[in-house]
């Protein structure tokens, strides 16, 4: 495996930012007094963003215009990485129980429009949460790959995706799955593919956030960047949050740029801890949660 090794100098500059985006706006979606919410997710082709509970505890449609909450269920684990569907109209996500110690999980989908829910998946244990590729579900079932026929717009759908399980990323094609570690053998999190599915983000053994292509050579080192999200092929956003060993103190929401290899703040709040950003599908909007459990949109544009 080639790696690039780049000066940790540039990494961390914060000016002379390749792509060029300003913050246009920053409103909140929803107060602490409405609950605590987190785990946020844009819907496709709506105003609603889909939310969840600190402890991934239940599924809401969270009106970003009328602020209404809207619950699509109560189940433990739905809030972990559910999937909703390319039109927007389809969520599909992991409802989890516990006998006699041991877990058990199932997917279930809510049809949006119908306000209805279908099991996919019979409960089973070691169940992953599921992805799509193409018109199929795909997932891990008992560190089996699984996949299931699923229509949606297949034009907007991808041909690739990257899973992990049991901290191991595989990228998934055409029914196969294969390990793919460009830093070798570790612990993988917050791994995602690029949208041109040419690159691959990843957090490596809990040190620093990386960025390679799919043949294993390293792109760009990002160092302390967390829970990272593609904004479009050249810019991520992450967030730039220090501990006390138990508890987050500070954070804020960062953009980094794979051209200039620099990061820039988003957010510069003294008294606000700014956390696990998402990006709307049209890349103009970018939502995070903070400590109390409040919800805020910030418009952006890139030039």
């Amino acid at each position: 495996m080639k790696k690039l090794i780049l000066p940790m100098l540039l990494l961390f500059s914060i000016c002379a930012f390749s792509q060029k985006i300003e913050v246009k706006k920053t409103t909140q979606i929803s107060a602490e007094k409405n609950g605590k919410l987190a785990w946020v997710q844009f819907v496709p082709q709506t105003d609603y963003l889909l939310v969840s509970t600190p402890n991934f505890e239940g599924l809401y449609l969270l009106d970003t215009k009328s602020k209404a909450k809207i619950q699509v269920c109560a189940d433990a684990g739905a809030g972990y990485n559910p999937l909703i569907s390319n039109d927007g109209k389809r969520i599909v996500y992991k409802s989890d129980s516990f006998k006699n110690n041991l877990k058990y999980s199932k997917l279930i989908e809510y049809n949006r429009d119908k306000k209805s829910t279908n099991v996919l998946v019979d409960e089973t244990r070691a169940l992953s949460v599921p992805n799509f590729i193409g018109s199929e579900l795909v997932y891990f079932e008992q560190s089996s790959l699984k996949k299931l026929p699923y229509e949606q717009n297949t034009a907007k759908a991808c041909n690739l995706c990257v899973k992990t399980e049991n901290l191991k990323p595989y990228l998934i094609q055409s029914g196969s799955a294969d390990v793919y570690q460009p830093s070798g053998d570790g612990n993988y999190i917050w791994v995602s593919l690029s949208p041109d599915e040419k690159k691959m983000v990843y957090n490596f053994n809990g040190l620093a956030t990386f960025v390679s292509d799919l043949e294993g050579n390293i792109i760009a080192e990002l160092g302390h960047f967390h829970a990272p999200k593609w904004l479009n092929n050249e810019v991520l956003i992450g967030m730039n949050d220090k501990d006390n060993g138990s508890t987050i103190v500070s954070s804020d929401i960062v953009a980094y740029s794979l051209k200039s290899k620099k990061i820039k703040n988003l957010t510069n709040s003294e008294n606000q801890i700014e956390m696990y950003p998402a990006v709307s599908p049209d890349e103009s909007q970018i939502a995070y949660e903070t400590e109390k459990g409040e919800v805020f949109v910030m418009k952006v544009e890139v030039k």
